[in-house]
């Protein structure tokens, strides 16, 4: 239901979008592609559970072979790319944070994060555009105005 998408997720547009699916229902009228996406969902499952029981390894399979299945869902993306950040593949995790964002321009997890690596490796003319782009999607004031801070503090 709502409250497990919230949980994994933790974003409010990407809930919406998956709470949309569990209501109503695949939005293909192809079996083919619904048994696809449903693979797709239990391999991305999987890789929670892995990612939670330190498998990152493992984790990192399943998120890959449910991005294969539904290269739609932004969300294998953005863990993907965690794993690979944690492991110290930058551009591997820039790419996956990029095309996580370009799925869902709103996914404020994934713009924060691919932030805060931009500016990590040095490019902090693009983590200053994300954070602006992150700035433009985050509703919660505390967290705004966080943002804004860091932008500042950056652009300095």
């Amino acid at each position: 239901g709502l409250d497990e998408v919230i949980e994994v997720t933790g974003e409010p547009a990407v809930a919406a979008n998956q709470l949309s699916r569990l209501v109503m229902g695949p939005s293909s009228s192809d079996p083919h592609q619904d048994a696809l996406e449903a693979a797709a969902h239990r391999l991305f499952e999987d890789g929670l559970v892995a990612l939670r029981t330190q498998r990152p390894d493992a984790a990192q399979r399943a998120f890959e072979e449910s991005v294969l299945m539904d290269p739609q869902n932004p969300r294998p993306h953005y863990y993907s790319a965690r794993i690979h950040d944690q492991a110290g593949r930058t551009f591997d995790a820039l790419a996956a944070y990029e095309e996580a964002v370009r799925l869902e321009p709103t996914y404020l997890r994934a713009l924060k994060a691919m932030a805060l690596l931009q500016e990590r490796t040095g490019f902090e003319h693009q983590a200053a555009g994300t954070w602006e782009q992150a700035l433009s999607v985050c509703r919660d004031t505390t967290t705004r105005r966080a943002i804004r801070g860091h932008l500042l503090r950056l652009l300095r």
